[in-house]
């Protein structure tokens, strides 16, 4: 039997080796090699930074303690190589950025950080920040940290500790573990060109006045987080990619890989749920968006950046809706209109009205009885009463329910007049402020008297005319008139 040679096959088990070491990126295992060389997998995380062409997540990693994942950070800050760019870092948590244009190092063109940009991408990295979100100068970060209980006044205690040093409105930098991390601290170390990094020197400024120190709370130093890593993919141009995501957005990305840029193939929430049904409440005001299943099942919908995505939605449209759970409430993230109600007006009266402007009925001018829901929109039914004459606007959905657009009093109806068949009326003889007593020619009646017009008083057809000539008669009396 022949035996093969270690050596002449060395090469081969090392390639073998490194493949199998290689770690799982696709989902559920080890990461997928196409023909043409491309790697496609699925990765998981947390949206740091969206542009016009790209995106990137920030990914889970290994539970790791607080500390450690600040020096992770800072040491990855470190190694960017970034220089000091006013208000660098400040419009997406841990991205480096162009800045302030018109400050120093801010060319419009150069990304880094300044101090407080750099902070929170170390802040940010560690858990301690949110990835992608904004940044306010340093007074801000402080503000931030201290409300959501991070930080407390007075120096960290050696040798696990983290202190902030904070000149308010002027300058902020840091000490991991006796270690100061920023893009100064009066000492003279660190990055040439002012960018963020380790700054290993005397740090003068820490033991002066102008700079208040603030420490790691410790429930937090001593807590464990999950530092991971940065992946940026390419959209290939389409904005339809990344379309309905933001900054912070938990996601899973399927990707292609090659040569050292990885493009999307698939994108979507983590945990994304789907429901069908038609909309009830428009989420008006404050209030939730309201959709009722198939089912008669309701489900409520958070209220906030709805509008983004409702557009032209309309109550008693048929939707399907891609949501999330967050917490006890539910976020939508996509809308999608598959039909669109009737719309159908009817004049009537109002019968009922909901005490809180929810609902009413009405009874048409055909007999029918309506019952109407406004559809979240109280506003329609302020100042309508029971017994007005109205005309509404309404919808019918697909499940039968009927909600109003529009309610508005209906006009009055003109007034009746009658004339006695064979009868004639001369013109001009209806003096103005008097009424017109039907069936008696053209008599008029001012107040308080009844006149006769001077001339003639019409006659049924047939009759002869008295002359010319009035007679009044006091309101009320009867019988001739007497003598002036």
């Amino acid at each position: 039997m022949r035996t093969l040679s270690l050596r002449r096959n060395l090469p081969v088990l090392c390639a073998l080796a490194c493949a199998l070491a290689l770690p799982g990126i696709a989902a559920g295992g080890a990461p997928r090699t196409q023909p043409d060389s491309t790697v496609a997998g699925t990765l998981s995380g947390t949206i740091a930074d969206i542009e016009s062409d790209n995106f990137t997540i920030q990914t889970n990693g290994r539970r790791t303690g607080v500390v450690n994942a600040l020096i992770d950070a800072a040491n990855a800050v470190t190694g960017q190589d970034y220089p000091y760019v006013w208000g660098g870092g400040h419009a997406e948590a841990g991205v480096a950025s162009i800045g302030d244009i018109g400050g120093p190092g801010a060319n419009g063109h150069t990304r880094g950080y300044d101090c407080s940009g750099a902070v929170a991408a170390v802040l940010a990295g560690a858990g301690l920040w949110r990835p992608g979100s904004g940044v306010p100068n340093d007074a801000g970060v402080i503000a931030q940290l201290m409300l959501e209980r991070v930080i407390a006044p007075g120096p960290g205690a050696p040798p696990d500790e983290v202190t902030l040093y904070d000149d308010p409105g002027v300058h902020i930098f840091m000490n991991i573990d006796g270690r100061f991390f920023g893009t100064s601290d009066g000492g003279g170390g660190g990055d040439s060109n002012g960018g963020a990094g380790w700054l290993d020197d005397q740090a003068s400024d820490a033991s002066t006045r102008q700079f208040k120190q603030y420490h790691l709370l410790p429930s937090v130093l001593h807590d464990s987080t999950t530092y991971g890593h940065d992946y940026t993919f390419q959209t290939l141009s389409d904005p339809l990619l990344i379309s309905g995501f933001q900054l912070g957005d938990r996601v899973l990305v399927d990707f292609r890989g090659s040569a050292g840029s990885m493009s999307v193939s698939g994108l979507n929430w983590v945990g994304a749920q789907t429901l069908s049904g038609i909309v009830t409440s428009l989420g008006l005001n404050g209030a939730p968006l309201v959709v009722e299943t198939s089912a008669r099942h309701v489900a409520q919908f958070d209220p906030s950046d709805i509008a983004s995505i409702t557009g032209n939605l309309q109550v008693g449209d048929t939707v399907k809706l891609l949501y999330t759970r967050s917490g006890p409430g539910l976020t939508v993230h996509r809308i999608a209109v598959s039909a669109t109600p009737l719309a159908e007006t009817a004049t009537g009266t109002v019968t009922a009205v909901a005490r809180n402007l929810s609902s009413f009925t009405l009874r048409s001018a055909a007999g029918h009885r309506l019952e109407l829901g406004t559809g979240g929109d109280a506003e329609l039914l302020v100042g309508i009463a029971a017994r007005d004459a109205v005309t509404v606007a309404y919808v019918r959905a697909a499940n039968g329910v009927l909600t109003a657009t529009s309610v508005t009093p209906a006009p009055p109806a003109p007034a009746a007049t009658t004339t006695t068949p064979g009868t004639t009326t001369t013109p001009g003889t209806t003096t103005p402020g008097t009424t017109t007593t039907p069936g008696t020619g053209t008599t008029t009646q001012p107040t308080g008297t009844t006149t006769q017009p001077t001339g003639t008083t019409t006659q049924p057809t047939g009759t002869t005319s008295q002359p010319t000539g009035t007679t009044s008669q006091p309101t009320g009396s009867t019988g001739p008139a007497q003598p002036q």
